[in-house]
């Protein structure tokens, strides 16, 4: 069917355009204005309706560019046509609606990043290519935003036009910076502190260990983590100890154990690891923790130990001098003045006739002089005894304890092994806290001084804490060294009386003093196998016996 010149299309369901026959033979004029009228009020309506969705898009992408700190832009090199976005003029710092140009954009670029930006875009338009970069614009006021460009060439290849966005990054930059920052401080701190972290999956997984850590362990940086060469590094006598963590680890129990390192040089490093599991997402188990390098410390404390030891040693024997140079001074005057005195009585009585009464007098001097002599040997010996000690509850399992941490240096200088077998829910005993721990130290020294010469067999040392049948607490230290014959037990606790080359015989004795002024009895026994057990029993503090 031919259709007429003036027919036009109208609204189909499909939201385009049918015609619509406005002039048609036969059809009366008022009915076709009515139609024109009918056609022009929908087409009306649907200019409208799209005005508004392009209105409501055009604002959703200015809301959504404001959001992301982006805006868009168009350029064309061969004729330096821009349109720009508000998004842009804001990322910019123009105001909108002026006309952009290539010179404005170059004029906010920060002068160090110009040189880069401009072979950038040279490129770009040689080529006819797209481009992605970063560089930082410097605002009027002075401050430096970071923007990330990305564009594309949508125009022929001899004459190009690109479209892109550009992307304020300064917030993201910033967290990067500080991100950096952190952790080049946590590095520092960790590499300060001898500090490393780590983390493992269960099973033997994916390792992940900081610098530190791989410091510590003497492992080169690129190489693989592997339980392999994790135990590659420990020391023999500490791997069974070591696979015992790991294993304790896996389950997810909390470690905090020390062992050692033998790096392949030679050099033996003492670590402090805490760990603990956690649970990720899906409900696998990491192991989380920290090692630290104590090496240094346990040093400290050997050498500490050592100088203690000295320091005994040497106090011990100017102690001994000090007393001895009292007892010379206080005791020779008296002693001298009973010498003259008997000097002169025997001259009296060789007179002619004999000075009886004289003699008489001067025997009496020589009697006053050797009491006093006497009173300074008392006195001496008072010293000797001490105070009685103070009658306040000691917990001996914690005593003990602090005793074994204070030990540690003088066991590893031994090459000893200290096991505790400290019994639960004893009373505590009366006494001096300070002088107790003297003995338990004392204890512990003679063990590991008895162990010296034995190469055939563990050094073990074995502290056992227990209640007596009679209620009195009782605490033993039993070794495995060279022992003692049974005719020497009754002389072993005698002042200066001892069986090593460099003993002075003091140590057993003070023991025995301090323990039988706390009201106990200190005695020592020969092991059925090697080594003997020295221990001591103490009565309870008053209302505190089970």
């Amino acid at each position: 069917m031919r259709r007429d010149p003036l027919d036009v299309p109208r609204a189909g369901p499909a939201g385009g355009r049918e015609p619509l026959e406005i002039v048609a033979p036969g059809r009366p004029l008022p009915h076709m204005l009515h139609a024109l009228c009918r056609y022009l009020e929908s087409a009306s309506a649907d200019w409208e309706r799209r005005e508004a969705e392009l209105r409501r898009s055009e604002a959703f992408l200015a809301q959504a560019q404001r959001l992301t700190r982006t805006g868009s832009l168009w350029w064309k090199p061969s004729t330096g046509e821009i349109a720009w976005s508000d998004g842009n003029y804001r990322l910019m710092g123009y105001p909108v609606g002026i006309t952009p140009t290539v010179e404005m954009a170059m004029e906010r670029c920060h002068p160090d990043d110009l040189p880069r930006v401009q072979e950038t875009l040279a490129a770009a338009v040689r080529d006819g290519a797209g481009a992605e970069f970063e560089h930082r614009l410097l605002m009027p006021d002075g401050s430096v935003k970071h923007v990330r460009v990305v564009f594309q060439s949508v125009g022929t290849p001899g004459d190009p036009e690109f479209i892109g966005a550009a992307t304020d990054i300064t917030e993201w930059k910033r967290a990067e910076e500080g991100l950096r920052r952190s952790e080049a401080y946590l590095a520092e701190a960790q590499r300060l502190s001898s500090t490393g972290n780590f983390g493992w999956s269960a099973g033997g997984g994916r390792h992940v260990w900081s610098d530190e850590t791989f410091r510590i362990f003497g492992l080169d940086r690129s190489a693989p983590v592997t339980r392999r060469a994790i135990l590659e590094r420990v020391h023999p006598e500490e791997l069974d100890t070591v696979r015992e963590l790991i294993a304790r680890a896996e389950e997810g129990q909390d470690v905090d154990q020390e062992f050692r390192l033998l790096l392949p040089d030679g050099e033996t490093r003492h670590v402090h690891v805490v760990a603990h599991g956690v649970r990720d997402r899906d409900g696998r188990l990491e192991v989380v923790g920290a090692i630290r390098d104590v090496t240094g410390e346990r040093r400290s404390e050997e050498a500490l130990g050592g100088l203690r030891s000295e320091l005994a040693r040497v106090a011990g024997v100017a102690g001994l001098g000090a007393l001895a140079a009292s007892i010379a001074h206080e005791v020779g005057q008296p002693l001298s003045g009973v010498v003259t005195s008997a000097s002169t009585c025997l001259r009296m009585l060789a007179r002619e006739p004999a000075d009886v009464e004289g003699a008489r007098r001067t025997a009496r001097r020589a009697i006053r002089d050797a009491d006093r002599a006497a009173g300074v040997i008392a006195g001496v010996r008072a010293l000797l005894a001490g105070r009685p000690p103070a009658a306040e509850p000691v917990d001996l399992n914690a005593a003990t304890r602090e005793v074994a941490a204070l030990s540690r240096g003088e066991l590893q200088r031994g090459r000893a092994a200290l096991r505790l077998e400290l019994a639960g829910d004893l009373p505590p005993v009366a006494g001096d806290r300070v002088q107790l721990q003297q003995v338990v130290s004392n204890l512990l020294r003679n063990a590991v001084e008895a162990m010296g010469g034995v190469e055939d067999r563990p050094r073990q040392v074995v502290v056992r804490t227990a209640l007596g049948e009679d209620g009195s607490v009782c605490l033993s230290v039993k070794d495995s060294g060279v022992g003692f014959e049974p005719g020497e037990a009754g002389r072993l606790f005698d002042a200066f009386y001892t069986t090593k080359p460099d003993g002075m015989g003091i140590g057993l004795a003070v023991s025995r003093s301090i323990v039988e002024s706390h009201g106990g009895r200190l005695r020592a026994a020969p092991n059925d196998g090697p080594g003997a057990t020295f221990a001591f029993s103490l009565p309870p503090f008053p209302g505190t016996a089970g």
